[in-house]
């Protein structure tokens, strides 16, 4: 695997992340979802804004960390991929409740 490979996947997951995070806030704030997750439910209600950097920094950390530890798991690019379809199918989501307004 090369490196820019890889970091080409991450920028897309860093991307992604940031895109649900927006939808997110903004679909909470005109009630047209409800986040999902049990744990961030109630911080997404107190402090969106802050939920949402916490989670953007949150998934950075992971993704440099994955970088620093590409040579060890062979798998990792594979499994960045499948994590890459999960965001690109939650932002489809977001977009069906956006475009029904």
């Amino acid at each position: 695997m090369r490196p820019n490979n890889l970091c080409q996947i991450t920028i897309i997951i860093l991307c992604l992340t940031i895109l649900d995070v927006i939808f997110t806030i903004y679909g909470l704030q005109l009630g047209m979802i409800e986040e999902a997750n049990p744990i961030l439910q109630p911080m997404f209600e107190k402090m969106p804004l802050w939920t949402g950097l916490g989670i953007v920094f949150f998934v950075y950390i992971q993704l440099w960390f994955l970088y620093k530890i590409r040579e060890r798991v062979r798998w990792l690019f594979l499994g960045l991929w499948l994590l890459c379809i999960v965001k690109v199918s939650v932002i489809t989501l977001h977009f069906n409740w956006l475009f029904s307004i």
